[in-house]
This record gives C-alpha cells, sequence and structure tokens, in this order.
C-alpha cells in the first residue's frame, strides 16, 4: 500500500474521530441547555408557589353566612366576616336568588346598602351582623332557602379571588330550636340570682 494510500486511511480516521467528538460536544451542550432550561422552569414554579403562599398569607379571606344568635337560638342573623390577617376593602356580595326574609321589615334585606352598594372596609377579625329572620318563621315561609353566595373585595396584594358557593339553609331549620350559648353577662347575672336565693 502506498503512502498516499496510509495518510487518506489517517485523515479519514481523524475525520471520524473529530467527527465523533464533535457530536459529543453537541450533545453535551444539548443537554446543559436542557437542563438550565429545567432548572429555569423549576425556578418561575418556585418563585410562582411562594408568590402564591405570601398572597395568601396577606390577602383577606371575607366569607357570610347565616348562623342562630348566639343569646337567642331562635333567631338568625346574616354574617359577614373577615378572617384573614388584613383589612378587606370594596367588599360585594351578591345573592342568587336575592336574599330574602320571612320578616316583613327585613323582607329585602338583600336590597341593603351594604350588600348593594358595597361594603367600605372589614378589619382583620371583622365581624358585620344584620338580623335576617326568626326560625320558625323563615321555616314556615314560601321564600327560597338556598343561595348561590358571591364574595369579592380588595386586599393588600390586589383584587381577592373571586369566593363562590351555596349557603343551604334547609339544613340550618332542619336542626330545630337552637340552644343559645348565653354570655359571661348572663352568667353573671344568674349567679347574682341564687346568691340572692340562698342569702336572702
Amino acid at each position: 500500500m502506498k503512502s498516499a494510500d496510509w495518510i487518506a486511511i489517517a485523515a479519514a480516521i481523524v475525520a471520524v474521530v473529530a467527527a465523533l467528538a464533535s457530536w459529543r460536544q453537541v450533545r453535551h451542550a444539548k443537554d446543559q441547555a436542557n437542563s438550565a432550561q429545567d432548572q429555569a422552569a423549576t425556578a418561575k414554579e418556585s418563585y410562582r408557589l411562594q408568590e402564591e403562599l405570601w398572597r395568601d398569607a396577606v390577602q383577606p379571606y371575607v366569607y357570610v353566612d347565616i348562623r342562630p344568635d348566639p343569646r337567642n337560638g331562635q333567631m338568625l342573623l346574616l354574617v359577614i366576616e373577615n378572617s384573614g390577617r388584613s383589612v378587606a376593602k370594596n367588599v360585594r356580595v351578591t345573592f342568587n336568588p336575592p336574599l330574602r326574609s320571612a320578616n316583613e321589615k327585613y323582607e329585602k334585606i338583600g336590597e341593603k346598602t351594604a350588600l348593594k352598594e358595597g361594603i367600605p372596609a372589614i378589619p382583620p377579625n371583622g365581624r358585620i351582623m344584620h338580623f335576617l329572620d326568626i326560625g320558625f318563621e323563615l321555616a314556615k315561609a314560601d321564600i327560597p332557602k338556598s343561595y348561590t353566595i358571591n364574595v369579592t373585595g380588595e386586599g393588600p396584594a390586589g383584587e381577592l379571588e373571586p369566593l363562590e358557593y351555596v349557603l343551604d339553609l334547609n339544613a340550618l331549620l332542619l336542626e330545630g330550636p337552637v340552644l343559645a350559648e348565653g354570655t359571661i353577662h348572663e352568667l353573671s347575672r344568674a349567679i347574682s340570682n341564687l346568691a340572692k336565693k340562698i342569702n336572702p
């Protein structure tokens, strides 16, 4: 075999080796690029989760409930409460169908200004309560007992995520008369009356 043939074979081998090295470099660079993309995506997702946790921590949490008055179990109260850690602003509550009461005086409670035009602010652990009805009167009345409630508002991190849920009063009315929880004042008065009976 001539020397020129050996040179050609050697050149071919060198070319193959060089091509293999180049392919490995390209593959390694591609793997590094994919790894960098994965790291960037992970960092982005981690940041999103941290931001979401921060928003959840600083945003107020406003909800609406209808519950018995703790001092008189027959009275039902409409309660709008902020159980979050910050002030809720421009709180708006809507009922579908419009909230009704069996009591003529409060029949169109859903049209109250606070509900219709919004509540300017509710502080942390703040609570707004309105008389709604007497339990047994509401149970007998031919008015809606189930409502879809929608709550919106604003907090330190911007608009609150709209809260929508169904409030079914039938479950509450099925419980029958609710015993009052009583208050410290009532307990004090009862002890005072008992003391008078023991020591007239």
